[in-house]
């Protein structure tokens, strides 16, 4: 049986760097792993227009942060623009990189009522992700009438 061939000098390079990364990121992983920070609570109306940040943290700069609805990308379900997403902001602060991303529905409706919509920071520990939750409209007391229902309530 013929020896196997022996690695090239530069992946042998690359296999003892990833594994010395890899033993000193070791139990370091519950202060480097992502975590989104914000609730993702939030109460709608239908034919309403706002926007939900999604904020949370990486210890890496190469982290990104982002939106999927139904497990797509957003401009895929939404070609329209009805939702969208933001740009994405970065900001350093202390031991870490704070990343902000907002969703934006123009004319809330029943379809993004039963869209699953996800807030996904992506870095090389993997993903963090938090669902967003739709909360009932909040009422402001008796209806003085004029307003409409425009709430979450089938009709």
């Amino acid at each position: 049986m013929p020896a196997a061939p022996a690695l090239p000098s530069r992946v042998h390079g690359l296999f003892l760097a990833l594994l010395c990364s890899c033993t000193c990121l070791e139990g370091t992983g519950a202060k480097l792993q992502a975590f989104i920070s914000s609730p993702l609570q939030i109460s709608a109306s239908f034919g309403q227009c706002f926007s939900v940040q999604c904020e949370g943290y990486t210890a890496f700069r190469s982290g990104n942060i982002y939106w999927l609805a139904n497990g797509t990308f957003v401009e895929d379900l939404y070609p329209d623009g009805a939702v969208i997403e933001e740009d994405a902001r970065k900001v350093k602060v202390p031991g870490r990189h704070l990343l902000q991303r907002e969703l934006v529905f123009r004319s809330f409706s029943e379809q993004d009522l039963h869209t699953t919509f996800k807030c996904v920071i992506l870095d090389p520990f993997g993903p963090a992700q938090k669902t967003l939750t739709w909360l009932p409209p909040k009422e402001d007391g008796p209806e003085t009438g004029g307003s409409g229902s425009g709430g979450l309530e089938d009709p």
